[in-house]
């Protein structure tokens, strides 16, 4: 197997081609944004690299064919609750079920964040907010919202495995746009609808400043002139 460093476009790419091809035969996967993965690694749209560095890597078996990514990074703001160490970080990590093929990724992950002089390695996480794919799947394999990870079941094991513990549960739920919500926002609704003064509207980003004035004049009413 071979470990290659992401350096160019062609093999940012293959970063990409990794995630999917190996969740191609998964009916509930659902492919990311490319434009949202590219940011991540890109200092002008991931601000929390202002504060640190990262790095990726895709994994091609001896064929030639991709069989796994991760990305290190380190964040020197970053620390997780009761942690009083430098804390390294790991991410977007796909691999065949193999656990050896996951130990290259792991174990070159963990050199690398060594060597920055970090003392332990959390992942799966992002490298930016925690809104965005953060967290392994380990129940619920249903198909992901927007921004969230997926991943098969093996993963759980190949993570823990190689020595990974969990450090907190992350529960996330979802609603289908067309289901009906409970009757209590209904009630609420309408409630609030027959209040004098109340109105709901589309905001405008070019109507920012219109509605700010709008809603100053509310709480203190007109100015004198």
């Amino acid at each position: 197997m071979e470990l290659i460093e992401v350096t160019n476009e062609k093999l940012a790419r293959d970063f990409i081609r990794v995630n999917v091809e190996l969740n191609a035969g998964d009916p509930n996967y659902i492919r990311p944004l490319d434009k949202d993965i590219n940011e991540v690694f890109e200092r002008k749209t991931n601000k929390t690299l202002r504060h640190g560095e990262i790095i990726r890597w895709i994994l091609r078996d001896g064929d030639g064919m991709l069989a796994g990514r991760i990305a290190a990074f380190v964040n020197k703001k970053y620390r997780n609750r009761g942690d009083d160490f430098p804390v390294g970080g790991v991410g977007f990590f796909d691999c065949v079920n193999d656990q050896a093929a996951a130990a290259l990724l792991f174990d070159r992950s963990r050199e690398w964040l060594a060597a920055r002089d970090m003392q332990a390695m959390d992942g799966p996480i992002n490298c930016g907010e925690r809104d965005r794919w953060w967290g392994l799947v380990v129940e619920g394999f249903s198909p992901p919202g927007y921004g969230m990870n997926y991943n098969p079941p093996y993963y759980e094991e190949l993570f823990e495995n190689y020595g990974f513990k969990n450090y907190f549960n992350q529960l996330c739920f979802a609603l289908k746009v067309n289901d009906r919500v409970d009757q209590k926002f209904y009630d609420r609704h309408d409630a609030v609808a027959r209040i004098p003064g109340i109105q709901a509207r589309h905001l405008k980003k070019n109507d920012l400043t219109k509605f700010a004035l709008e809603g100053d004049q509310q709480r203190h009413g007109p100015e004198n002139v």
